[in-house]
C-alpha cells in the first residue's frame, strides 16, 4: 500500500509456507519431513516456539500442541476422527457421541472442583430438540411442521418465536415463568426486507420502540428509541466512501458515555489509508469538545496504535501504548501491565483481574478483583452460562438471539432482555424494574451497569474493564480504543484485511465480529438475504455439522499464533456454519 509491502510470504516447491511477515513481526515453519503438509514448529515473532503433532490417519488432525510450559493434547476416535478428549494442565474435556454422530455429551473436569457435563439430544432430521446445561437445567425446543423453531423453554424461562408468510422472523415473547412477566417484540421490515421498525411490550405496559432509517446501499442513516412518548436517543450515522462511519450524533434523555462518564452529542472520525482511525472530534452534552489524536509511530507496522493525545481537561493530555514483540497491546492507555500465556492468550490486565482458558482456547475463568471467580460454560460455540460461586446465570436464545437470563442461588431472579438487530442488549426488565443502556458508536458501555451478561452485538461484558472477548478469548476487542488488542492471525493476507487491528473494517454500525476475526455484514438488512437464509440463520443447529463444529474440528485454529495458509484443508468453524446455511 501506498507503494510500500506490509507483509511478505515464502512457500516451498510443494506449496508449503515456509515464512511470514508483516508489521515488522515474522514467523518461520518448519515440517517434519518433506512430505508433511502441516508444520511440526512454528517460531512465532516473540521467538516463541510451537510444537506441533498430528495424526496422519485421521487426515492429519492434531493430537498435541507444546508451548513453552502448556500443553496440550487432543484423543480422537479412531474410526470418526471425532474428538472424545481435550487436555490442558487441570482441565480435560471429554466428549461422547451418538451412533449418528452428533455429540451427546460435553464433560468438563478441572482438579479440585465439581465435574461438570452437558448432554445434547435431537429430532430424527438431526435438529436440536433438548439440552441439559452445566447447571442441571433442561432446555426444550419445540418445532412447528416446517422444521422452525417455534418455542424454547426451560424451568425458568420460555420464548415463542413468530413468522411472516415469507418464513421471515417477526417477532417473539419471552416469559418469566414465575412471575409471567413477559416481553414481547415485533419486528416490521420495508418492501425490501430491512427492519424499519422494532416494537419491545411489556407486560406491564411500558413499550419501546425503534425505528431505523436506510441508505440505498443498505448503510443505516438514521436510528430512534424511544420508551412511550419519552425519546432516550436519536441517533443519526454517516458514512465515507469506503463504508467507514465518519459521523455520528445523538439527542435524547438517555445519551452515551464515554469511559471517563462524559456524555456524548456527537462524535467525527477520521481514518487513514490502511483503516486507522487517526482523529476523533467529540461534542459533548455540555457544550464542551475533545480532539482526540492516535499516533502509529511504529515504522514497521502503520497499524499499530501507539500514542493518543487529548485536547480535553478531562482526559489525560497524552497517553504511551507498549506492545510486545508479538504486536499485542502490553500496555494500556489507563497504565495497567497485559500478560499473555504462552499461547499467546490474555492472562491478565494489571491487577484488574485474571483470566482461564480450556483446551479448545475458549475463556473458561475469570478471577475479579474482588476475589470472585466467573467460570464460563459453552454450548458449542456459544456461550450458556456464567457461575459465580454457586450462582448460576444461564442463559435463553433461540439460535443465536438471546432473549432472556436467569440467575438462580440466594438471589434468584430472571430478567427479559430487548435487543436490537445487532444482538445488541438495550434493557433488561423484571416485573419490578428495568435497566436501559446506550452505547457509543464502538459500543462502550459503562461498566458499573451488571444487569445484562450481555452486552454489544449480543457479546459477553468484561465488567472490569469494559472489553470484550470476542471469539470466546480469542482477541480482546477494545470499544474504548475502538480496536483490538491483538492482531489478527487472518491478516494481512486472509480474510481479516490487511489492518491486523481494525474492528468492523470501520463500520461498528452496520457489522459484527463474533468471532474476532471478521467484520460481517448485518444480512438481516439486505434484500439479498432471502427467507431461506433468515430461517436458517436463526436456528444455530440446522445441521449436524453446526452442532458439532466445536468437538471436531482442529483447536490449533483458534490459537492466536499466524497458522499455515494453504489448501491442507485448514479453516475456521465459521467457515463451516457459512457453508451448512446455504
Amino acid at each position: 500500500m501506498n507503494d510500500a509491502a506490509y507483509g511478505t510470504q515464502d512457500f516451498d516447491g510443494l506449496g508449503r509456507m515456509t515464512a511470514t511477515a508483516s508489521g515488522g513481526r515474522s514467523w518461520s515453519y518448519t515440517y517434519a519431513s518433506d512430505t508433511d503438509p502441516r508444520p511440526a514448529s512454528v517460531t512465532g515473532s516473540d521467538n516463541k516456539i510451537y510444537t506441533y503433532t498430528y495424526i496422519p490417519q485421521l487426515d492429519n488432525a492434531v493430537s498435541s500442541v507444546q508451548a513453552g510450559t502448556l500443553s496440550q493434547t487432543f484423543t480422537r476416535d479412531k474410526t470418526t476422527g471425532a474428538l472424545t478428549a481435550a487436555t490442558e494442565g487441570a482441565t480435560t474435556l471429554g466428549y461422547t457421541y451418538y451412533p449418528s454422530g452428533l455429540p451427546e455429551t460435553e464433560t468438563t473436569t478441572i482438579t479440585g472442583q465439581p465435574q461438570t457435563t452437558t448432554t445434547s439430544s435431537y429430532t430424527v432430521n438431526g435438529l436440536a430438540h433438548t439440552y441439559t446445561g452445566a447447571d442441571g437445567a433442561l432446555e426444550t425446543i419445540t418445532r412447528d411442521s416446517w422444521g422452525r423453531i417455534s418455542a424454547v423453554a426451560d424451568p425458568d424461562m420460555q420464548v415463542t418465536v413468530n413468522y411472516d408468510d415469507a418464513s421471515r422472523l417477526s417477532g417473539w415473547q419471552a416469559q418469566d415463568l414465575a412471575s409471567q412477566y413477559t416481553l414481547t417484540t415485533t419486528l416490521t421490515r420495508d418492501d425490501v426486507g430491512r427492519e424499519i421498525t422494532r416494537t419491545i411490550v411489556d407486560s406491564q405496559g411500558d413499550s419501546w420502540t425503534l425505528t431505523q432509517t436506510w441508505q440505498a446501499n443498505d448503510l443505516l442513516s438514521a436510528r430512534t428509541l424511544s420508551i412511550g412518548s419519552t425519546m432516550l436517543r436519536e441517533e443519526s450515522f454517516t458514512y465515507n466512501s469506503r463504508n467507514q462511519l465518519t459521523g455520528y450524533a445523538c439527542t435524547g434523555e438517555s445519551l452515551p458515555r464515554d469511559e471517563y462518564n462524559n456524555v456524548i452529542a456527537s462524535q467525527t472520525f477520521a481514518y487513514d489509508d490502511y483503516g486507522n482511525v487517526t482523529s476523533c472530534q467529540t461534542d459533548f452534552s455540555d457544550q464542551t469538545s475533545d480532539t482526540a489524536t492516535y499516533h502509529f509511530a511504529n515504522g514497521s507496522d502503520p497499524c499499530q496504535l501507539t500514542g493518543i493525545t487529548h485536547t480535553h481537561p478531562g482526559y489525560p493530555s497524552s497517553t504511551d501504548l507498549r506492545h510486545d514483540a508479538a504486536g499485542r497491546l502490553s500496555t494500556d492507555e489507563a497504565g495497567n501491565t497485559l500478560a499473555y500465556d504462552d499461547l499467546g492468550r490474555l492472562q491478565s490486565v494489571g491487577s484488574v483481574t485474571s483470566y482461564g482458558y480450556d483446551p479448545l482456547n475458549r475463556l473458561l475463568s475469570q478471577v475479579a478483583t474482588d476475589g470472585t471467580t466467573h467460570v464460563l460454560s459453552y454450548r458449542a460455540d456459544t456461550l450458556a452460562s456464567v457461575a459465580i460461586g454457586d450462582q448460576h446465570t444461564r442463559l435463553l436464545r433461540f439460535g443465536q438471539t438471546c432473549v432472556a437470563q436467569h440467575s438462580d442461588g440466594q438471589q434468584s431472579e430472571t430478567r427479559l432482555l430487548g435487543i436490537d438487530g445487532q444482538q445488541t442488549v438495550l434493557m433488561a426488565g423484571t416485573p419490578t424494574r428495568h435497566e436501559d443502556y446506550a452505547y457509543t458508536a464502538y459500543g462502550y458501555r459503562p461498566g458499573a451497569t451488571a444487569d445484562s451478561v450481555l452486552g454489544f452485538t449480543g457479546q459477553h461484558t468484561n465488567l472490569a474493564t469494559g472489553c470484550y472477548h470476542l471469539g470466546n478469548g480469542y482477541r480482546l476487542y477494545h470499544p474504548g480504543l475502538m480496536r483490538f488488542t491483538a492482531p489478527d492471525s487472518l491478516s494481512p493476507f486472509g480474510t481479516g484485511g490487511i489492518n491486523p487491528y481494525a474492528y468492523c473494517h470501520g463500520d461498528p454500525i452496520n457489522r459484527t465480529d463474533p468471532t474476532g476475526r471478521l467484520g460481517l455484514k448485518d444480512k438481516s438488512a439486505s434484500a439479498a438475504w432471502n427467507s431461506h437464509h433468515w430461517a436458517a440463520s436463526i436456528d444455530s443447529s440446522n445441521s449436524s455439522y453446526q452442532t458439532a463444529s466445536l468437538a471436531s474440528r482442529d483447536s490449533v485454529l483458534d490459537t492466536p499464533i499466524r497458522q499455515p495458509d494453504g489448501s491442507n484443508g485448514l479453516k475456521s468453524a465459521l467457515d463451516d456454519i457459512e457453508e451448512t446455511s446455504l
